[in-house]
């Protein structure tokens, strides 16, 4: 997906196990949904919406996103990389 582009996925259930690439868009994950792919987000704005827990964050390739969650992350039995510097996420 190229700059200014919109992507939502917020179906009730949903899985990727490929690749989801974006850079300059805006990216929406809602719904019940697990990863095992790569998400390779760039110069992004993500929303994670939902229940999310640190298991789908695992091939998240933060690179000068703004990421915002709403809803609850579960950390329980992980740890949440956020990278170098501050201002990753935002909780809503």
């Amino acid at each position: 997906m190229g700059s200014g582009s919109v992507l939502n996925i917020s179906a009730a259930t949903w899985s990727n196990a490929g690749t989801i690439t974006a850079t300059g868009a805006k990216v929406t994950f809602g719904g019940n949904w697990t990863n095992t792919g790569t998400l390779n987000i760039t110069s992004s704005k993500v929303s994670l919406t939902n229940k999310i827990t640190t298991a789908q964050l695992i091939q998240f390739y933060n690179q000068g996103d703004t990421v915002t969650i709403v809803g609850t992350l579960n950390n329980t039995g992980g740890t949440l990389n956020v990278g170098a510097g501050s201002g990753w996420a935002r909780w809503g």
